[in-house]
């Protein structure tokens, strides 16, 4: 009588196998983008950059396993960026800019109008994706980074990284011989929502300034190649009462020079003032008129980072 076998197939060893190849997949595509329908036009040089063995799978088995519907599955679930400032984030952070078109077949892409800061900025991101030159269009420039995988990572719209790259996506601007940050009106929302103050809506309606103060705070959770430029302006505005305000209402009365960006020595707030009992209750004045009594916890949040950055510096 003929015998059979049972072949006990490891199950287990092919669904790891099968998820190291979407974990990789989904990395080659942060890093280095789409490249194009079901990654053809990949590199294998990165699949053994990310394979990290010997054993790397050949090029035409990476294409035959894979699909960009789940590549897309594996970066949102399985991907969690360990850079302090490039990650999912402060990314979504900076996408408040404009608006993100989602695509079944294709992944992401982001449109947004003048504003040529973003544009140098995501330059340096170091994530996959193909940033477009500026197109004039309707008396604006129309700015476009498409397929942009690293638009599926995840993020959390409450941390410090998010409200950073929210911040970060300001443009300078001049008037009336002060620096201001223009924002559009989509970020608009969540300023207000953080009680950020919007000094002015301009006047076509698609966008707001605010004080450079508040972007300011939030350089070290910045790419470091732009945080000179918010912590050098000659004249931004708001730089003599938010400093103030906000060192008094989450530190103290002695408002030590540099103790957050822009904030001036305690003679000059008292001499400006006329009297420290006068400076005081200016200050606390100025907080409840600009509606500073409930700003959001991620601002109070760096001003004692600030401050215990500092302390740190004394010992």
């Amino acid at each position: 009588m003929k015998k059979f076998y049972l072949v006990d197939y490891d199950h287990n060893k092919t669904a790891k196998k099968q998820e190291r190849l979407y974990v990789v997949a989904a990395k080659i595509a942060i890093k280095y983008g789409s490249f194009g329908r079901r990654f053809k036009n990949c590199d294998e040089l990165y699949i053994q950059e990310f394979w990290n063995s010997n054993d790397s799978p050949s090029f035409e088995y990476f294409l035959k396993h894979i699909n960009v519907s789940t590549v897309k599955w594996y970066i949102h679930n399985k991907i969690d960026l360990e850079d302090k400032v490039w990650n999912g984030d402060f990314l979504h952070g900076i996408t408040t800019v404009g608006e993100i078109s989602w695509n079944r077949y294709r992944f992401p892409s982001l449109t947004w109008r003048s504003n040529e800061t973003v544009f140098n900025l995501l330059k340096e991101s170091g994530f996959g994706g193909d940033l477009k030159h500026p197109i004039y269009k309707k008396d604006k420039h129309v700015y476009r980074w498409i397929r942009v995988p690293a638009f599926y990572l995840k993020y959390d719209e409450g941390s410090l990284s998010f409200m950073a790259g929210v911040l970060a996506s300001g443009d300078f601007c001049e008037k009336d011989g002060l620096t201001y940050v223009r924002y559009s009106m989509k970020t608009k929302r969540l300023l207000e929502k953080w009680s950020i103050p919007i000094e002015e809506v301009e006047e076509d309606g698609k966008s707001c300034l605010a004080s450079p103060i508040w972007g300011a705070l939030f350089v070290s959770k910045m790419p470091e190649g732009i945080r000179d430029a918010w912590l050098n302006i000659q004249r931004p505005y708001g730089r003599d009462i938010y400093p103030p305000i906000l060192w008094r209402t989450y530190i103290d009365n002695k408002f030590p020079r540099g103790g957050i960006p822009y904030l001036k020595s305690r003679r000059w707030i008292f001499n400006h003032y006329k009297s420290e009992k006068g400076a005081m209750k200016t200050l606390e004045r100025e907080r409840v008129s600009r509606n500073l009594t409930q700003i959001d916890k991620r601002v109070r949040e760096m001003v004692h980072a600030w401050n215990k950055n500092q302390d740190k510096s004394l010992i």
